[in-house]
């Protein structure tokens, strides 16, 4: 039986789209501070593998509630949210109310691209003026 030569095998997949970077306004390396009753703004950009923005991704949002250093388990994300793309900016975006939540410390993640991605924010009461 004769070998398939190099021109008769399929090329391998593409790797995986790449995950930028959450916005600024989540501090990628530290904990946002946000007031209650704010929005909170979830933003992030995805590529190819060959540096191209992806518009097609479908992103799931997952919000936890810390207790010290544990991660609770119950998602407060609400039900259907979903990322919109906003093609003038290049970037999945979605406005994350803080009031349901509550005040406290919180995990958010974001499952696409093959991955999940977190970033910590807190919320806290609004200053009395």
């Amino acid at each position: 039986m004769a070998r398939p030569s190099a021109s008769d095998r399929a090329p391998p997949p593409p790797p995986p789209d790449e995950f930028v970077a959450f916005s600024p306004s989540l501090l990628n390396d530290g904990i946002a501070e946000f007031e209650l009753g704010r929005r909170i703004p979830v933003e992030f950009q995805l590529v190819d593998w060959r540096g191209s923005f992806v518009a097609t991704a479908t992103p799931t949002l997952h919000v936890f509630r810390m207790l010290g250093e544990v991660v609770e388990t119950t998602d407060l994300a609400p039900a259907g949210a979903s990322f919109r793309y906003e093609r003038h900016a290049n970037r999945y975006s979605y406005d994350l109310s803080s009031r349901p939540l509550g005040t406290g410390v919180f995990v958010l993640r974001v499952d696409v691209a093959g991955g999940s991605h977190d970033v910590r924010f807190a919320v806290r009461e609004r200053a009395r003026r």
